[in-house]
Formats: structure tokens, C-alpha cells, sequence
């Protein structure tokens, strides 16, 4: 599937006319781009540079080609047109490796019309194949962007499930913070505690606070916690370990494995007594 922000070309492929649909920036929706006419069904050569055309002008990184099944989900004769169609698209853009995907558009057409109604039929059929590639690709970007939500869900819950809560209490002797007469609340140190700033899988920088850190065979395992998070009572904790150094700055990672976090975790907890985690 795609990556975020690029522009996506949807295309209703048909002997008479090409629609062609693309992509907004976010790739949320598709918009109605234009219809390609095909003055000459045997020469499909014009149509193609136009595509490439469109291709360039967007700077599209994929392209959606209606495949048209029949409706009990058979391929007849124009699922054989299109897949020759398709060839030819794959030959031109392959050195731009661009993908060329197939969507089964079954539906597309008929939503579509029905979306329609309102037109008369002369009007209806002058833009039906242009609102059929928007059907199209429409059906891409909301699969696309479902599984794209699922997979921010699942690594959600997989980050979740390596976290520790900390029980809040008596932390003043933690990370080598000096012991200070009446200061029970936890934020009030917050000051005293280091801080590093890591980047995450998007590129951005995301300040953390170091709770504590241990050693075990030589390699080091910070506790830390988000720093705009560290006032929250429901904040939790996470394990990270010095994978590597890079100059003067060491590089950390998020400690994922079970078996790793669990150990690691339990070492925490057996290292201090000044607080209590809470797995």
C-alpha cells in the first residue's frame, strides 16, 4: 500500500473513454481530475502519454486501475482488456517504479450512477466514467487508511503492553536527587532529573525524562518517561537500552522484546526500593 502524504491516480479504464481521479495531499479523499478521450480505440498510445502527463504534473507514486469483474466475480472479456491495459502502464512507468494496482470496481460503476439520478442520461453519460474513477479510488484511499488506523491501534497496544506504571512515592533519593525535607510530591523534582531527547519513527524529536537507569552485561537501560507526560499520575514508564554511541551522544531504542522488558523490569524493581512498579 502507500506511504503517507502522496498523491494517488485513480483510473476507470474503458474503450471509449479513460476517467481519471486523483488523490488530495492528506490521501483522504479522491476528486474528479478529467476524462481522457479515445479518438481511436486501436491507438491507445495518446492516452498513455497523457497519463504520463498527469503522472509528472502530480507527481504520483501509484496508480489504481479499476479492475471490472462481473458481478457473481467472474472475469470476462474486459478484465482481459484491462490487464493489457495494465501492462502497458507497468512497461511505461517501470522506470519510475511506479506501481500499477488493481481495485475491483465492481461497485464503483454502479455507485456512480446512482450517484447520479439526478442528471439526465445525455448529462449522466458525459461524466459517469470521470465519477467511476473517483468511486475507485475513493475504495483505495478508505481501505488504505483503515489499515493504516489498525496498524497505529496494534502498535499502540504492543507499546503499551512494554510500559510500567510507577507508583509514586518517597522519590527523592531516585537518580541520585539529594534528600530534601518535605517535598512529597513527585513533580516537584522534576527539575532535578535528567532529560534526553530521541527521535521516533516519524522523525520527530520527543523529549524524555530518566526515572533511573541499571547495567547489565554491560549494556545500559534507562527508565524513562515523556517529559510533557511527566506531571500526568496516569503517565507510564518505558525501558529503553543503549544500542550504539554516535559521536559524544549514545543511541537508545525502545525495548520491545518480552522476555528482554520482563527481565530488564524486574531489575528496576529489585535495584530500587524507593518506589514500587506496577507491571
Amino acid at each position: 500500500m502507500a506511504n503517507d502524504n502522496m498523491r494517488i491516480l485513480g483510473i476507470d479504464y474503458g474503450d471509449k473513454n479513460i476517467g481519471v481521479a486523483i488523490c488530495d495531499p492528506l490521501m483522504l479523499t479522491a476528486q474528479s481530475l478529467e476524462v481522457i478521450r479515445r479518438s481511436d480505440e486501436r491507438n491507445i498510445k495518446p492516452c498513455i502519454a497523457r497519463i504520463a502527463e498527469i503522472v509528472e504534473q502530480y507527481d504520483v507514486k501509484i496508480i489504481v486501475l479499476g479492475y471490472p469483474k462481473n458481478m457473481d466475480n467472474s472475469e470476462g472479456f474486459r478484465c482481459e482488456k484491462t490487464l493489457e491495459f495494465k501492462e502497458r502502464l507497468v512497461r511505461r512507468f517501470q522506470n519510475m517504479r511506479i506501481p500499477v494496482e488493481l481495485w475491483d470496481e465492481r461497485l464503483s460503476t454502479m455507485g456512480a450512477d446512482r450517484s447520479l439520478t439526478h442528471l439526465s442520461k445525455d448529462k449522466r453519460d458525459s461524466v459517469i466514467d470521470k465519477m467511476a474513477a473517483v468511486f475507485i479510488l475513493q475504495g483505495y484511499l478508505d481501505k488504505y487508511n483503515a489499515e493504516k488506523n489498525t496498524a497505529i491501534a496494534t502498535n499502540n497496544e504492543q507499546r503499551n503492553k512494554h510500559t510500567i506504571k510507577l507508583k509514586r512515592c518517597n522519590m527523592s533519593e531516585i537518580n541520585g536527587v539529594p534528600e530534601i525535607d518535605d517535598l512529597p510530591e513527585f513533580e516537584d523534582l522534576e527539575e532535578a532529573y535528567e532529560t534526553v531527547v530521541l527521535t521516533d519513527d516519524n522523525g520527530d524529536d520527543v523529549e524524555f525524562t530518566i526515572i533511573d537507569a541499571v547495567k547489565e552485561n554491560e549494556v545500559t537501560y534507562l527508565l524513562m518517561i515523556e517529559s510533557e507526560n511527566f506531571d500526568d499520575e496516569s503517565a507510564e514508564a518505558s525501558i529503553f537500552k543503549e544500542v550504539a554511541q554516535d559521536g559524544e551522544d549514545s543511541v537508545y531504542e525502545l525495548v520491545e522484546e518480552d522476555e528482554e522488558f520482563e527481565r530488564v523490569a524486574a531489575l528496576f524493581q529489585s535495584e530500587n526500593d524507593e518506589y514500587e512498579l506496577e507491571l
